[in-house]
């Protein structure tokens, strides 16, 4: 009997309520534009109907109605009278004065039976009803039957007990009702209060992107935000239907294929994601295919899974949205509200007080002071989970039972136990003391207590919710200990130990701290007693349980700390250090960091191993003070707590002053906590949560008493530590978009006090006091005492810099300038006109000055200065020629300090030099060794007069070139022009020594796409030198040519370079990204492309350079449609001509998957059509073989899917269907074994331990 059959089988037998009730759910699940059923004709809470007309109606955004009625035919009923009882009930939703409707607000009538009817009964029911104007739609048993198959299966089983699918995907009302079913978890379907300004966000979220996630601790309403937002996304967005997924520990992707096609609008909803990895990735799959429609996703996930989940989908851009705990105000407006009403402050205070702004316990709470109305069961959150739990299952021997309670236990902290896997099952059952008998009974009565879920196969036991997971876990194991937690600590640790943590850590979040550590001290010593001398595990130990053995912690790491050896290397900080160096592991730190982000009472001595860890590891100085920075920097936590870390940080360091190394870490740190705005990442046991917020300091008590000390302890040791101070202040007076107001008038009399002392002499000292004064000023904050100070700190070299910094012009910046051309002429004149020289000695002071100058900007990241010296130089030449080429003279034989190349000097020089002295100029140029003279060199044939440009130079030029060893170098070849006008084969004869230089001898010498762009015709007679230009920049400069501009005007001076060009760059390499070279799409703009790609084909193909990813697909990605179609032409043509090879043919179905994965199965078609060899069929690649993500996916299901599509296909030959019998065998066998992997992976990724 088939599905079909056996649904229609149930619906003629079934009763009436029962059938009202698949209806129901079959139009709610169909009926588009309603999202509330209203029963009119139903007993609630019972299987039977009763009398109403009409028996259920929905009611439409406009206020139109449609009237649904229902009836049931049996064997025995008279045909005639059956007929009769259709038409009174369509009369009676017609009268007015039954139904209190006007017939004018009624848009339809839906007539449901489970019967057929003949073409005259339709039509004299529909006949009633066009009288009226009004719509009629007759459902009977075919159809009906039909709906539940293809679009209501949940439906089927859950009121026809017939099997469709694994019912996982359900309407949200479905989805609401069995969630709230067993009746633990907290409702769903209550009234929707306090979260009003995060479901505007989250529903903006969902209108701009694909997917959205929800993230936040246990019980802070993440679903219930959800499913609300939905609600009001769908009154904007009617043409999407919603389906939410439960999780049935199945295989859902056949049920997606059934329930969601690509032509329609669906937003998918997974609750608690991070326990959905399977249901998600196979989702995941279906968004990443080509759709029509479009396909939103929303999940949930607790804050620990975030990244997790995050990482699966990261290719698709997700959103996210934080949920945050409630305040004590909206805990309070939930309880107060019509759902609960307690009105008694008492209670109110103590459900605040337990809750501490977690939603579901507060509503845990509030349902048990409903039922008890005693207080004292609220003082403790163990009691109210047991009072709620115990109330809310309704077999109250559970509780008694220990097997069951054993059982349970088990469960709650696998999460999944898998039976197949005998060995493992049978070691956990003798640890607890339980027969196999007994753990089969004890499944047996949870699962219908619903407390657990079993697969289909009834193989894989899974507790349904992690709330239930962590009170069964808690209670078994911590508080009636019917199970020593010591036992799982010997037996699983080793190997589970994120499972410890993830059953540990929310059970210290919802029980308390107090409670969790009592019950586990006593396990965690006996088996630290055992471990601690095993340094694996020992550390595993104390990084999992260190916030319960923190003084184990410290014990253990000065154990070994102070048996380190004793080092004389520096503690240098840099901040350059690559975050991949920070993040590198480094086990002693990143436990004792640990510590950092909570306000223990042991937080200073973290603190101060930390640093006697670094007195013997100076390696790893940076990454403590970056560690810091980021872990103790000020947030609104913090301020809760008077700021407690960060003062017992700061005594610490002034403590231990005369310490180098807190000395050090003081004036770093010092810099970073004087800040006034912070970037604070949401609270995260992960290391790259991306959530944050700005935190701006308040200007309280506190913050004045711990700015006012770093500032006293600055002055107290200023004179004794000069340079550190100096280096200080600089960096406080670079940090302008972090100043606020008034924390800079709390700093400023310390400040005044620092600048006193400074030394007029100093260009850092005048430098840092005029900074100062200029930001302050700006900001508002002035102070006569710091004006004068400014008016008396100035020397020359602080006023030499001013001319020289391009960024300012007479105490303004370049910036506050409107007009920024006139900015740039006012500054030029005021650099030509002050710096003249008179003499050479005058000029060496200066450049001593200079020198320094520009060290100093350039180690401070501030503006280089040399391009203004050369301004400067170059006036200097055209007012005095002969003092121009002096100061160059004298810079070549100081060994050229600044690393100057004066360009403009040389240029002046040269056109104002008498010709007869050019030659001198020359030999000085190149007859002394110093930095960058190959660039001075460079620079006197790029500005040789005309009338000297002669072959003479050229053939100096080249020589030149040729004796060139610099390992970069770059020529302006527009300067070179000249050369062309007595060579027409100047640039040629350039070009050649310039690839020898890079072929040869290895050099790095680059030419900018653009040369080929101008230079092309240069090279008519020389086109293979121009191309082995091209190849060379190609492999030398990344990015060179991105837009492959260049390549294509070769191309079309020579088709065959393309092919010369992509055997180049696929020379001794393994795989080549299309990414690399997105830009070959270029290509289809010449007629002639299908020639040059089949050539390229050819070559390709034997090389075995085939990936989802090869360079080969970068010519048909991102195309246009006229291309796209020109292109997937193409391509079924290359299929025609070579469907008997198999290599070529898996190239081709490797290209197709890749960029035109709609199309697989077209070209799959065409294959089967072109041949039916089997040996060529078993050969190629018909379905995807690599996979790149997360590595929790289940490829083994990715990959059956993919042979299932191929079998489709085979099942849809017609004519000599019989030739493809050993294809399909084949093929089956593929699904088949791909099946059996996807079920072992399903089974070790339930029990694997994720890190």
């Amino acid at each position: 009997m088939s599905k079909l059959q056996e649904i229609e089988q149930k619906l003629i037998r079934v009763n009436d309520a029962v059938f009202q009730n698949v209806c129901d759910a079959v139009l709610f699940s169909t009926e588009r534009n309603f999202s509330t059923i209203h029963r009119t004709g139903s007993q609630k809470g019972k299987q039977k109907t009763t009398k109403g007309t009409p028996d259920s109606y929905f009611l439409s955004p406009i206020g139109r109605y449609t009237f649904v009625e229902y009836t049931t035919k049996h064997k025995d009923d008279n045909p005639n009278s059956f007929l009769k009882k259709l038409q009174d009930d369509i009369l009676r939703c017609l009268d007015e004065n039954i139904t209190k409707i006007p017939v004018s607000k009624i848009e339809k009538i839906i007539y449901c039976y489970n019967t057929t009817l003949t073409t005259e009964e339709s039509d004299s029911l529909s006949e009633i009803c066009k009288s009226k104007r009004i719509a009629l739609d007759l459902i009977g048993i075919d159809q009906l039957a039909l709906l539940l198959l293809t679009r209501a299966a949940y439906a089927a089983k859950a009121f026809l007990a017939v099997n469709i699918d694994t019912a996982q995907i359900l309407p949200v009302a479905q989805f609401i009702s069995e969630y709230e079913s067993s009746g633990i978890a907290t409702v769903l379907s209550n009234q929707f209060i306090a979260r009003e300004a995060e479901q505007t966000e989250l529903i903006n979220l969902l209108n701009e992107n694909q997917i959205t996630i929800v993230r936040g601790a246990p019980g802070t309403g993440k679903s219930k935000l959800v499913l609300a937002s939905i609600d009001t996304f769908l009154a904007g967005s009617p043409d999407y239907t919603v389906y939410c997924i439960s999780n049935k520990n199945a295989a859902i992707n056949e049920d997606l294929r059934t329930y969601v096609n690509d032509e329609n609008n669906y937003l998918i909803f997974i609750d608690d994601a991070n326990r959905q990895y399977e249901n998600l990735n196979s989702i995941l799959g279906i968004l990443r295919e080509q759709r029509k429609g479009t396909l939103k996703i929303i999940l949930t996930v607790r804050d620990y899974a975030f990244d997790d989940i995050v990482h699966q989908c990261r290719d698709l851009a997700p959103a996210e949205l934080n949920v945050p705990k409630l305040s004590d105000e909206q805990i309070t407006e939930i309880i107060t509200g019509r759902d609960f009403n307690i009105k008694d402050k008492r209670f109110i205070r103590q459900i605040l007080e337990i809750a501490e702004g977690n939603p579901r316990l507060a509503i845990m709470a509030a349902k048990v002071a409903l039922k008890t109305n005693n207080l004292l069961k609220l003082y403790d959150a163990s009691a109210i989970y047991d009072e709620y739990f115990q109330n809310a299952i309704p077999d109250h021997r559970l509780f008694k039972d220990r097997v069951l309670m054993k059982t349970v236990g088990l469960i709650a902290f696998f999460f999944a136990i898998d039976r197949t896997n005998t060995i493992f099952l049978q070691k956990l059952l003798d640890l607890a003391d339980i027969t196999t008998y007994e753990f089969n009974q004890a499944v047996e009565q949870l699962e219908r207590l619903e407390l657990i879920e079993t697969n289909l196969d009834l193989s894989i036991i899974k507790i349904g919710d992690q709330v239930l997971a962590t009170y069964f876990f808690f209670k078994v194991f911590l508080k009636d200990q019917l199970i020593k937690f010591e036992i799982i600590l010997e037996n699983f640790f080793n190997n589970y130990s994120n499972r410890v943590k993830d059953s540990v850590i929310p059970a210290n979040t919802i029980f308390g701290y107090n409670q969790v550590i009592e019950k586990i001290t006593p396990s965690l010593d006996v088996y630290w007693t055992k471990i601690k001398e095993d340094e694996y595990l020992a550390l595993k130990f104390l990084q999992t349980f260190w916030f319960y053995r923190y003084q184990d912690v410290f014990a253990y790491l000065w154990e070994r700390i102070r048996q380190l050896p004793a080092t004389e290397e520096p503690f240098i900080y840099d901040p350059k250090t690559s975050q991949r160096d920070l993040l590198a592991h480094e086990a002693y730190l990143d436990l004792l960091d640990s510590f950092f982000a909570y306000h223990f009472s042991v937080f200073k001595d973290s603190l101060e191993l930390s640093f006697e860890y670094i007195r013997k590891k100076p390696q790893f100085f940076t990454k403590l003070i970056k560690s810091v920075n980021e872990k103790i920097a000020f947030s609104f936590e913090d301020q809760l707590s008077h700021f407690t870390r960060q003062k017992q940080l700061f005594e610490l360091l002034t403590e231990n002053f005369d310490d180098a190394l807190y000395r050090q870490a003081f004036y770093i740190l010092s810099r970073k906590f004087l800040k006034s705005v912070y970037r604070v990442h949401t609270a995260s046991r992960k290391k790259n949560t991306i959530s944050w917020y700005e935190y701006q300091l308040p200007l309280n008590t506190d913050i004045k008493r711990f700015r006012t000390k770093i500032w006293r302890q600055l002055i107290k040791f200023q004179m004794r530590y000069p340079l550190e101070t100096q280096q200080f202040i600089y960096e406080y007076s670079q940090r302008s978009p972090d100043w606020v107001k008034e924390h800079i008038g709390h700093d400023l009399p310390f400040l005044l006090q620092v600048f006193k002392r400074f030394d007029k002499k100093n260009f850092v000292d005048c430098y840092i006091i005029h900074h100062v004064e200029w930001w302050f000023n700006r900001l508002g904050v002035h102070s006569n005492e710091l004006s004068m100070l400014k008016s008396v700190f100035t020397n020359r070299t602080y006023e030499e810099y001013k001319v020289l910094s391009f960024d300012r012009l007479r105490d303004k910046r370049d910036f506050e300038f409107d007009d920024h051309d006139e900015y740039n002429r006012l500054k030029e004149a005021e650099i030509r006109k002050a710096l003249i020289f008179k003499n050479m000695r005058e000029f060496k002071g200066f450049y001593s000055r200079f020198v320094f100058l520009n060290t100093w900007a350039a180690k401070n990241k501030n503006n280089q200065l040399t391009q203004t010296v050369d301004m400067a130089l170059e006036e200097n030449s055209r007012l005095n020629p002969v003092l121009g080429l002096k100061l160059l003279k004298y810079l070549i034989e100081s060994g050229n300090e600044s690393l100057m190349i004066p360009w403009r000097a040389i240029k002046m020089v040269m056109e104002k030099m008498p010709q007869r002295s050019l030659k001198s100029f020359y030999k000085l140029l190149t007859g002394n060794d110093y930095p960058k003279s190959n660039y001075w060199v460079l620079c006197y044939f790029e500005f040789a007069p005309f009338h000297l440009v002669d072959k003479k130079l050229f053939t100096l030029f080249l020589k030149f070139i040729a004796a060139n060893q610099e390992g970069y170098f770059s020529v302006d070849w527009d300067c070179l022009d000249r050369f062309r006008a007595i060579d027409k084969r100047a640039i040629v004869k350039i070009l050649t020594i310039v690839n020898s230089k890079i072929r040869d001898n290895g050099k790095k010498w680059r030419i900018d796409h653009r040369f080929f762009l101008k230079y092309i015709n240069d090279f008519k007679k020389d086109m293979p030198l121009l191309q082995e230009a091209y190849l060379l920049q190609e492999s030398m400069q990344d990015h060179f040519d991105f837009s492959c501009e260049a390549l294509y005007l070769l191309i079309e001076k020579s088709p065959k370079f393309l092919l010369v060009f992509i055997e180049s760059i696929c020379k001794g390499k393994s795989f080549i990204s299309s990414r690399e070279y997105s830009h070959l799409n270029l290509i289809w703009k010449f007629k002639y492309a299908e020639k040059l790609l089949e050539e390229i084909f050819l070559v390709i193909e034997p090389r075995g350079l085939i990936t989802e990813d090869n360079i080969y697909n970068a010519f048909f990605e991102r195309l246009d449609e006229t291309n796209k179609n020109r292109a997937i032409a193409f391509l079924k043509e290359l299929l025609k001509k070579y469907h008997k090879d198999s290599g070529k043919v898996s190239m081709i179905m490797e290209i197709v998957i890749a960029v035109f994965k709609n199309l697989r199965k077209d070209f799959i078609r065409l294959f089967l059509s072109l041949s039916d060899d089997y040996d060529v069929f078993t050969e190629i690649k018909l379905a995807e073989t690599n996979y790149f993500g997360p590595a929790n996916v289940n490829v083994g299901a990715l990959r059956a899917a993919e042979w299932e599509a191929v079998l489709e296909c085979l099942n849809e030959i017609r004519r000599g269907a019989y030739k493809y019998a050993a294809h399909k065998t084949f093929v089956l066998g593929q699904i088949s074994a791909y099946k059996r992997d996807a079920d072992y992976e399903y089974r070790a990724q339930l029990m694997f331990d994720r890190d």
